[in-house]
């Protein structure tokens, strides 16, 4: 028998939980970034960093440096919308949970926990802690997929 992803109460609590460490969306927000309709919205709504990879790049740390800083590759002196900044936990959110509750699979990916697949990158750095345009330059000394090491 078929059932349903949406019918999973769980979907509930794990967005729940997913908003709880975004600022919540109320009325004096929504004035004081009336200049940013996207503002809102990306502070109310989970959004997940993406490509359209083959014809660009797939790199999750470039995405999440991206986000975070607001610089172009082609032009790093040139900022877009600064007021649009992720700030480092969100972006990182952006590429790993978010994504796994958009796709119904946060029951099997996007947090390292118990009884899911055990899918993750084991950095040389903690891009909490490294300078925002430096994100993307962080080494990769592990792959694990399914909890086995691939690289």
């Amino acid at each position: 028998m078929y059932s349903s992803p949406f019918d999973n109460a769980n979907r509930a609590s794990s967005l729940t939980s997913m908003l709880e460490t975004v600022p919540s969306c109320n009325s004096s927000m929504a004035r004081s970034s009336a200049r940013s309709f996207s503002g809102v919205l990306r502070r109310c709504i989970p959004y997940s960093l993406h490509t359209d990879y083959s014809v660009s790049v797939l790199s999750p740390l470039e995405m999440v440096e991206v986000a975070v800083t607001r610089t172009l590759f082609t032009d790093p002196e040139a900022v877009l919308a600064k007021a649009e900044r992720a700030s480092i936990d969100m972006a990182l959110r952006a590429v790993t949970s978010v994504p796994a509750y958009q796709l119904l699979s946060e029951d099997e990916i996007g947090s390292l926990e118990v009884g899911k697949l055990a899918d993750f990158v084991v950095l040389a750095e903690d891009p909490r802690t490294v300078s925002a345009d430096q994100i993307s330059e962080i080494d990769i000394l592990e792959t694990w997929m399914d909890g086995q090491r691939t690289h």
